[in-house]
């Protein structure tokens, strides 16, 4: 859909034109999904290691 088939004077033009805009900076969803894998990854990291070094079982 371009943006020259949406009037941008009526309040849905708008919208859509922000909507559109904030798509296109977007990345694909392959590397959303590649990044948010590798914060997963670096958070349970940081957050298990207390765990290890902790506490000394008896």
């Amino acid at each position: 859909m371009s943006m020259s088939s949406i009037p941008s004077s009526s309040p849905g033009g708008k919208r859509y034109g922000w909507v559109e805009k904030i798509g296109n900076k977007v990345p694909h969803p392959f590397l959303l999904f590649i990044y948010l894998i590798a914060v997963l990854i670096a958070a349970t990291a940081i957050l298990s290691a207390p765990q290890r070094w902790g506490t000394k079982p008896n």
